[in-house]
C-alpha cells in the first residue's frame, strides 16, 4: 500500500531507524516515542487488523518483540518493564491502518501491593 507511511519506510522511500530487519519484519525507533527505547515492530505483510495477517507472520513479530525487550535489557537502558501494544482497529486508538506492535517503557509505573 504505497500511501502506507510504514509501507514506504520499507520500500526505502521514507527514513527510519532501523534496529531490525528480514523478510517478514523490521524494528524501528518510533519517530515520535512516548518513552526511552520506544519500538515499532512492523511486518512486511500489509494487513490493518491483527486478524488478517498469517499466523506465522503474528508469530514472528511476538518473537521480534521479545527479542526487541532482550536486546534493550543487554544494552543497559535504564529499562525495567515493557509495555507490549497492539491497536487493532479505529477504536482501539489505531492511527495508521497498518497491524503492528508497539514496544515501550510504561508511562507510569504501577507497582500492585
Amino acid at each position: 500500500m504505497s500511501q502506507c507511511i510504514f509501507c514506504q519506510i520499507q520500500a526505502g522511500t521514507l527514513p527510519a531507524s532501523v534496529v531490525y530487519q528480514d523478510e517478514q519484519a523490521m524494528v524501528i525507533l518510533d519517530l515520535f516515542p512516548i518513552r526511552e527505547a520506544h519500538c515499532l515492530v512492523i511486518p512486511r505483510q500489509h494487513e490493518s487488523l491483527l486478524e488478517g495477517l498469517d499466523a506465522a507472520v503474528t508469530h514472528r513479530l511476538m518473537d521480534l518483540a521479545r527479542r526487541t525487550i532482550v536486546a534493550q535489557k543487554r544494552a543497559g537502558l535504564a529499562v525495567k518493564a515493557h509495555n507490549v501494544v497492539v491497536n487493532d482497529g479505529r477504536e482501539a486508538n489505531q492511527h495508521v491502518p497498518l497491524s503492528l506492535i508497539h514496544i515501550s517503557e510504561p508511562t507510569r509505573p504501577r507497582l500492585i501491593s
